[in-house]
Parts: structure tokens; sequence; C-alpha cells
């Protein structure tokens, strides 16, 4: 088969097409892996949290409490052996009254009909027992998450920090050149020099002690999504997410989302169970019972094996234990109390939470805008004072003032935006809301 020049170039124009199509993935899956974004970090933080993992066993806890409530309302059964070796046997002139050998074989079979209502109390506490894991859970997630948000915003602040440093640093040389400059033309004095020198030396300082607290800030992340501290990953994010506050929360459904709540609504349902379960001892019982048993002698004293079995009906009525029952059931109506009031305690909690957290969210917007407008006047007045420096119609104090405010107003920028966004994240956390968010934003 033979190709024309114009069909070669196409295959040949194809086959560079797939290698460069091949070349760019594999870089863009390098730079997805060396990079960490918010969302990356909320499900490393799912996946591999240690304080998630640990709640998360609570569900095999929950599954074997249903299990071990299910089988007091099961058949059990019981297999038993016994041998026995006697040293001598009675005699009756010639005949021995028994076998020095002896062997028996048991089954027992025995299956509760009625418990005073405690077999179905227990299976319905272990019940809302796994309801209350669950909700821990959930509540143990939503605290993960929340760690997740204040630790990759700490390192979003941090380096909003260096950067904000490093451009102080970067003015106070500039100043510092324009004074050397003027020293050497007979313009400034050597007291301007040793201003701008001590300019720089701070600014420097500052630079150096905001590169540690980005690097403390990284290391905390990523020890909070259980990750090596020597995990090359770019952070991956700006610290102004944008967020704006709900001012429509409402509170009754708040409630309901919250996982603490749910969890502690579930506890005393459970208690209520274990009061039933406490009572149960106070009302009688019946159960049906069954035996097998093969033994070797049998009745007539010979060598051979006998069956035997039997059937009945227990019944039973309590009638005097010492006031062990009784003590069972007031530590029950005790702790039925206590979880009621627990309840009741987190409620009130919440609704102060969400009306702090509200508040905190409304006021950080407010200072977001404030502090944008203070870094516009800061660098207006900035670029006025070294125009006047540089005509002569001011002195260097003056630019190195203006210097300081547009530093420490960016500052103030970057802080107040760090707070606005976890005070968005704290009203989402409060009112249950915040795993929720995360999942639409993933």
């Amino acid at each position: 088969m033979t190709f024309t020049y114009s069909q070669y170039a196409a295959l040949v124009l194809l086959l560079l097409a797939g290698l460069l199509a091949s070349v760019s993935g594999h870089a863009a899956g390098e730079a997805t892996t060396n990079s960490l974004t918010l969302a990356g970090a909320l499900q490393l933080a799912g996946e591999r949290n240690l304080a998630l993992r640990s709640a998360m066993e609570e569900k095999a806890v929950a599954r074997g409490r249903i299990q071990q409530s299910r089988s007091a309302a099961l058949p059990h059964v019981d297999v038993g052996a016994q041998y026995t070796r006697l040293d001598d046997v009675a005699m009756f002139g010639d005949i021995a009254m028994g076998q020095k050998n002896t062997y028996e074989l048991t089954a027992d079979v025995s299956q509760v009909l009625y418990a005073g209502g405690g077999v179905r109390a227990a299976l319905r506490l272990a019940t809302e027992y796994a309801a209350v894991a669950d909700a821990w859970i959930a509540d143990v997630g939503e605290q993960v998450a929340y760690t997740v948000h204040v630790r990759f915003n700490q390192a979003l602040l941090a380096r909003e920090t260096l950067a904000v440093a490093a451009q102080c640093e970067a003015l106070a040389k500039r100043n510092h050149s324009d004074v050397t400059a003027r020293l050497d033309q007979g313009m400034a004095t050597r007291f301007d020099q040793l201003r701008a020198d001590e300019q720089l030396s701070r600014a420097e300082a500052q630079r150096i002690a905001a590169t540690n607290g980005e690097l403390k800030a990284r290391l905390a992340l990523l020890k909070t999504l259980e990750l090596p501290l020597d995990d090359a990953r770019e952070i991956v994010g700006l610290l102004d997410a944008a967020l704006s506050v709900n001012d429509s929360v409402d509170v009754d459904m708040a409630l309901q989302r919250r996982p603490d709540i749910v969890a502690s609504g579930r506890a005393v349902a459970v208690q209520r169970e274990a009061l039933t379960v406490a009572r149960s001892g106070r009302r009688p019982t019946l159960a049906l019972f069954g035996q097998v048993k093969q033994t070797n002698p049998d009745r007539s004293f010979a060598d051979e094996w006998e069956n035997q079995w039997l059937v009945g009906v227990r019944a039973e009525l309590p009638v005097f234990d010492g006031r062990e029952t009784r003590g069972k059931i007031t530590q029950a109506e005790a702790a039925l109390r206590r979880a009621r009031l627990e309840h009741d305690a987190a409620i009130s909690q919440a609704r102060l939470e969400i009306a702090e957290a509200r508040a905190d969210a409304a006021t950080a917007e407010k200072m977001v805008e404030a502090r944008e407008r203070n870094v516009a006047q800061a660098e207006e007045a900035l670029r006025l004072a070294r125009k006047s420096y540089a005509e002569g119609m001011q002195q260097q104090i003056d630019v190195i003032t203006a210097q300081t405010a547009f530093t420490e107003s960016r500052y103030q920028l970057a802080s107040a935006q760090f707070e606005h966004t976890m005070a968005c994240r704290r009203l989402e956390l409060v009112t249950g809301s915040l795993t929720e968010s995360d999942n639409t934003a993933k």
C-alpha cells in the first residue's frame, strides 16, 4: 500500500498530536498530583485523619451491640461431654453396682418466650445506640472538616503574610537605595542613611519570621491530613474565598441538622430503653427448654449406651432480689433525667453559638470592606509621599511612615480576610451545614 505526500503528512501530524496530548495530559496529571487544593485536603482528611478513622470504629461496636441484643431473642444451644473415672464401685455380692468409667453426652436447648419486655427493649436500645454512633461520627467529621478549613486558611494567611513581608523588604531596599544615592549627592544626611538601614534590617527580620510562620502553618496542615511532613505539594487557593453571610438561617432546621444535637437526642432514647430493660427485672419470664442426653453405662448398670430426653417450660417470678432491680431502676431513671437535661443544654448552647456566629460573620464581612479601603488609601498616600520626597517637598521619614502604614494595612487586610472566611465556615459548622457546603463545592 502506497501513501501520497499529503496522506503521509496527515499521518505524521496525527501522530504528533497524539504525542503532544499524551505529554500534556501527563504534565497535567503531575500538576494535579503536586498541588493541594482545599477540596483535595478535605478528601484526604476524610480518608486519612486518625480521629475520624477512630470514630468510624464505633460503627463496628454498634453492630456488635445489635447482634448481642438479638441473641437474647434467639434459641441457645449448648453441647457438653463428660467423662468420669471412679476409683472403685459399690458391690452387691458379686454384682457391681456401676462402672468405673462413665461417659455422658448432652445437648441443651433453650428459648426465651417472654422476658418482661427486656429483650425487645434491649434490641431497640442497641438500634438507638447505632444511631448515636452515626451522629457522633458525623459530628467528628464536621469537626475534622472545620479543622482542615482552619489549617488550610492559616497556611494561605501565612503565605500572604510572607508576600507582604517580602514586599515590605523590597520597599525598604528601594528606599535604602534612594537615600544612598541622595547621600552621595549631598542631598541626605548620615542620620537619614542610618534610618534607612534600620528600616531595611527590620523588614528583613519580618520576612525571616514570616518564612518560618509559613513553614509551621504548612507542617500543621500536613499533620492534620496525616501526610509526610516533607510532602512537596504546593498549597493552591486564595485567602479571600468571597463567602457571603447567610442572613436567613433557620435555627430550628439547623438544630435538626447538627449531628451533636441529633446524638444527644438519640442518647435520650437510649436511656429510655435502658430504663425499660431495668424495669423488666420485676416482671416474670417464660422460656422453653429441652435436653438430649446419651450416657454409658445406662440405668441397668450394664455397659451399654442409653438415650434420654426431656422438654419443659420454665416460668420465673421475681419475689425478692435484695433490691438489686430497684437499684438498677433508680440508676436508669437518673441517667434518663440527665440525658434530657444534657439535650436541653446542648440545644440552648447551639442557639447561642448560631447567634454569635451570625454576628461574627456579619462583622467580619464589614471589616474586610473597611480594610480594603484602608489599603487603597495607604497605597495612594505612599505614592504621594514618594512623589513629594522626590520633589524635595517632604522628608525621608514621611516616606518610611507611609511605607509602614501601607505594609500594616496589607497585614490587616489579610488577617481580616482570614477572619471573614473562618467566621463563615464557623457559621456553617454551628448550623450543621459545613460538610454539605464542602460536598457542593466539590
